[in-house]
């Protein structure tokens, strides 16, 4: 065996060098979570010092409720309490804000494109999620805040992962009191 041959790579280590680079460059699938918030006056928030739980009566607009909507709502209501508490806000019966929050479902068609359309795909349904987080002013009723999430269900409910980034990013631009 010549010195060349020893810097020559072999079959087994080139096949594992090209697997480790493909692992590397895979990305993980991207989260089909969007999030958007609206306010003209989420800055006033700030003067409040406590806020207490609503639930909407119907789903959101173009959503369907569902049977595992208490259960989501349940979850989704301790998360907020966690956000609200780091930012200096106290859960009472009866607070200064009103944080409601309704969720619902409803199914979309996603249609296949590019090289999938010609080779024959089928529209795949995708179930998606939504929930809205509203704050008012007990008060005088007046909306504060209202940001909402929406995201592609692959279980039966929605994972605590889509609701703890769901909640964290729609809470974020409210304004802390510490």
């Amino acid at each position: 065996m010549t010195s060349l041959d020893l810097l020559r790579p072999t079959r087994s280590f080139t096949v594992a060098a090209l697997a480790l680079v493909a692992v590397a460059c895979h990305k993980a699938p991207e989260s089909t979570m969007q999030v958007k918030t609206h306010s003209a006056v989420v800055s006033n928030v700030a003067r409040y010092r406590t806020y207490s739980h609503e639930t909407a009566e119907s789903a959101p607009a173009g959503y369907a409720p569902t049977a595992f909507t208490p259960e989501v709502l349940e979850r989704v209501r301790r998360r907020i309490d966690l956000e609200m508490e780091k930012k200096g806000y106290v859960l009472v019966p009866s607070g200064d804000l009103v944080v409601r929050i309704s969720s619902g479902v409803r199914t979309e068609e996603d249609e296949p494109t590019g090289a999938t359309v010609a080779a024959g795909a089928p529209v795949e349904l995708d179930r998606v999620g939504a929930l809205v987080v509203d704050v008012f002013d007990r008060s005088n009723e007046g909306h504060l805040f209202h940001g909402y999430a929406r995201d592609e269900l692959r279980t039966r409910d929605a994972t605590d992962e889509q609701i703890d980034k769901a909640v964290t990013t729609i809470l974020e631009p409210l304004p802390s009191r510490r």
